[in-house]
């Protein structure tokens, strides 16, 4: 009994440590994410930092906007980005970073993100995303849905760094 008892004293002790230690770690993050600024102009939302365009492109124009500023066309990761995001464009429609692209996995085209990464999860309540062709993106509208037209088409773009 005393032999179990002092095993649980050990365990208890080094959870103790840990935990310490873990929190020392948080608040470590959290100094350097606070810390961390956004380039003027830009909004921050949790570790990124966002900026809509005042000018509409193409998508692949937009993508190399973003680019030439460090960043890349925004990935929504979640619901609470994608109502970030929705707040971020009130009064437009602003392409994202998701297009068509060859999925030699699918061996077929399917949506991809800039960062290559498969789409997986839609975070509101698609309307129209059309795969019937190649040359096509997504954007954002003013309420949050995200629909496809040809990259060729002309949106403002929200970009995330």
């Amino acid at each position: 009994m005393n032999n179990s008892h002092n095993q649980l004293q050990t365990k208890l002790s080094v959870m103790m440590v840990n935990n310490s230690r873990l929190e020392d770690e948080i608040k470590q993050l959290r100094d350097e994410n606070e810390d961390k600024k956004c380039p003027n102009g830009w909004m921050r939302f949790g570790c990124s930092c966002y900026l809509k365009s005042t000018f509409t492109t193409s998508w692949d124009k937009s993508r190399s906007d973003c680019q030439n500023k460090g960043s890349d066309l925004v990935i929504i990761h979640d619901e609470e980005e994608q109502g970030f995001i929705t707040k971020l464009n009130p009064n437009g429609e602003s392409w994202i970073g998701l297009e068509v692209g060859w999925s030699a996995q699918k061996e077929k085209y399917d949506w991809k993100w800039v960062d290559g990464s498969q789409l997986t999860e839609i975070f509101e309540k698609k309307e129209k995303m059309d795969l019937t062709e190649y040359n096509t993106a997504v954007y954002l509208n003013a309420e949050g849905k995200w629909k496809s037209l040809p990259k060729t088409s002309h949106k403002t773009f929200i970009c995330e760094i």
